[in-house]
C-alpha cells in the first residue's frame, strides 16, 4: 500500500470522518514559548489529545462530541476545539490517557477518573435487571428458559463484579441458532445492554491500587500495583482480554461496562493498545499479546480472523523493556540493548527494511530487527509511521510522511529506512493520523503534520518541519 499526491485529494473526507482536531495555535516566538506551562505528558488518539502539566492540571483539544473535553457552554455543542480546554478534575493528576471518545486521569491520591462516552467510563451496573427485561421481551417461546437465564446472569454478575456486558453475552449463548433465526431483530437487540450515558464531567472509576492507565479507541486498561490488569470498554477484536468476546460470525461482542480481570496477565510492567490488538510487557522481559491476529501482529499462532481474546506469549521476544502496538496492524518491542524488533504487517513500511511493500500486503509473524535503530529508549507506532526516541533524546522515524508528519521537510511518499529527524532533546511523542506531537526536556510542545486551526480539513495545509505550540487558551 502506498500514497501519492493524487490520493491526497481524498483526505478532506477522510479527516472529516475521523474527526481529527485542529492545531492549537500559530507558531510562537521564543519568549512566549518560555511562558507556557511546562508539559510532562501527552496522551492522544486520532480524535482527542490531552496534555498533563507539571502542576497536575490537564488540558485537551480535538473532538468533543461525547464530552471528551468537558461541558461545552457554546450553543450546539461544538464538535471540535482547536485551542486547549481545561479539564475540571477533583484533584491533581499524575498520569493521563486518551481513548478517543474518553479521557482518563489517575490522580495523585490514587483515584481514577473517566469522562466522555458512556461505554468507556468503567462504572458498570447490575446485570440482573437488564437480563430479566431481555427475557420478558423474548416472548412466551423463551420464557421456559428464564430461570436458567437468570441463574447464569447472577453467576456472571458475581464472577465479573457486575459486568453487564458479560451477563448479556451469556443470555445470548442460551439461544440456539434456530431460535435466533426465528426471532425478530428487535427482540435480538435485547441481548445487548442499553447504551451507557455519556458524561462530560469526570466520574470516578471503581478501582483502587491503580499504577498506570492506558486507553485507545474504545478500550481502557488499568495496570494495578500488583502487576495484574483490569480492562473495560469495547470487546470487539478481543482487546478486553477476558475470553468473553463473541466469536460467532455476524454477531457483536457486548462491551465490558465494568473493569474485568485480563485473564493470565501477571507481572505486567507496561501495556500498549492498538486498533485491533494489545501488547503487555512482563517483568521478565517477555511479551504477552491478544486480539486479532490476521496479519501475525500477535506474534503467535494461530493466524486467523477470529479474535484470540486471552493473553499468550509472543514467540521469539525476550529481554524487552518497552512495547508498542500499532494500527496497520503492527507490533514493536524495544530490547534492553536498545535494538528494536517488529512483526505484523509491513504495508506502511513499518519494518524499516528499506524496501517498499507496494501494496502486496506482506506480513511476518516472526519478530525481526529494524535495521539501523540502536540505543532506542522507546518507540511510538501510529497507523502511518513509527518514531523511535533514542537515549540521547534524538528521534528516528520511518513510514508514510504524505503530510509532513515526520518533520523532515517532505510532504509526500514513504521513508523506507529509519531516518534522523530534526527535533532533539525529546522525552515524549504522540503519533496520530497525519500528525505528530512531541515534548522536549524543557517542557515545550512541538508539532508537525496536517492542518491548522483555520483549514484542518485540507490535505494541502501542513507543516513538514517542527513548529512550537503554546498551550495558553
Amino acid at each position: 500500500m502506498s500514497f501519492n499526491p493524487a490520493r491526497k485529494l481524498l483526505l478532506p473526507a477522510v479527516l472529516r470522518g475521523l474527526a481529527l482536531g485542529a492545531i492549537l495555535t500559530l507558531p510562537v516566538t521564543a519568549p512566549a514559548l518560555a511562558q507556557s506551562p511546562r508539559i510532562v505528558q501527552l496522551a492522544g488518539s486520532m480524535e482527542t489529545t490531552f496534555a498533563l502539566r507539571e502542576d497536575g492540571s490537564v488540558v485537551g483539544w480535538g473532538r468533543n462530541d461525547k464530552g471528551q473535553l468537558g461541558p461545552d457552554p457554546t450553543p450546539g455543542n461544538v464538535p471540535h476545539k482547536a485551542r486547549p480546554t481545561p479539564i475540571a478534575l477533583p484533584g491533581r493528576a499524575r498520569q493521563i490517557a486518551s481513548g478517543g471518545d474518553n479521557g482518563y486521569a489517575l490522580l495523585e491520591d490514587g483515584r481514577l477518573f473517566a469522562w466522555g462516552k458512556g461505554e468507556g467510563l468503567g462504572t458498570g451496573g447490575s446485570a440482573g435487571g437488564v437480563v430479566r427485561q431481555a427475557v420478558a421481551d423474548r416472548g412466551a417461546g423463551l420464557r421456559r428458559a428464564a430461570g436458567q437465564v437468570q441463574s447464569m446472569a447472577d453467576e456472571a454478575q458475581r464472577a465479573s463484579r457486575g459486568d453487564l456486558g458479560a451477563a448479556a453475552s451469556l443470555l445470548g449463548g442460551l439461544l440456539s441458532r434456530k431460535e435466533r433465526a426465528a426471532t425478530p431483530k428487535a427482540a435480538l437487540s435485547a441481548n445487548l445492554p442499553p447504551p451507557a450515558a455519556d458524561s462530560a464531567v469526570p466520574i470516578e472509576v471503581p478501582l483502587r491500587d491503580v499504577k498506570q492507565i492506558y486507553a485507545y479507541k474504545g478500550v481502557a486498561i488499568a495496570l494495578m500495583q500488583d502487576g495484574t490488569l483490569r480492562a473495560w470498554g469495547s470487546r470487539s477484536a478481543g482487546r478486553v482480554g477476558d475470553g468473553k468476546a463473541v466469536k460467532r460470525w455476524g454477531e457483536s461482542s457486548p462491551p465490558a461496562l465494568s473493569p474485568v480481570v485480563v485473564t493470565g496477565a501477571e507481572g505486567i510492567t507496561q501495556v500498549s493498545i492498538g486498533d485491533k490488538h494489545v501488547l503487555a510487557l512482563r517483568n521478565d522481559g517477555r511479551v504477552l499479546s491478544w486480539g486479532l491476529n490476521a496479519r501475525g501482529q500477535l506474534g503467535r499462532q494461530p493466524v486467523q480472523e477470529q479474535a484470540l481474546d486471552t493473553p499468550d506469549l509472543v514467540e521469539g521476544v525476550s529481554d524487552a523493556v518497552q512495547v508498542a502496538a500499532g494500527d496497520y496492524p503492527v507490533s514493536m518491542a524495544v530490547r534492553h540493548d536498545g535494538s528494536l524488533l517488529v512483526w505484523g504487517s509491513s504495508s506502511m513500511a513499518h519494518f524499516g527494511s528499506g524496501e517498499a511493500d507496494n501494496g502486496r500486503g506482506e506480513w511476518d509473524i516472526h519478530p525481526r530487527p529494524v535495521p539501523g535503530v540502536r540505543s532506542a529508549a522507546r518507540v511510538v507506532v501510529g497507523n502511518l509511521n513509527a518514531i523511535a526516541i533514542l537515549r540521547d533524546g534524538s528521534l528516528m522515524g520511518w513510514g508514510n510522511t504524505d503530510w509532513g508528519n515526520l518533520g523532515i521537510g517532505k510532504k509526500t511518499g514513504f521513508v523506507y529506512s529509519p531516518t534522523r529527524l530534526a527535533l532533539r532533546d525529546v522525552v515524549d511523542v504522540v503519533v496520530q493520523f497525519g500528525r505528530t506531537y512531541a515534548i522536549k526536556r524543557d517542557g515545550s510542545l512541538w508539532y508537525m503534520g496536517v492542518g491548522d486551526k483555520e483549514d484542518w480539513q485540507s490535505p494541502h495545509t501542513s507543516n513538514a518541519s517542527p513548529i512550537p505550540l503554546s498551550l495558553q487558551p
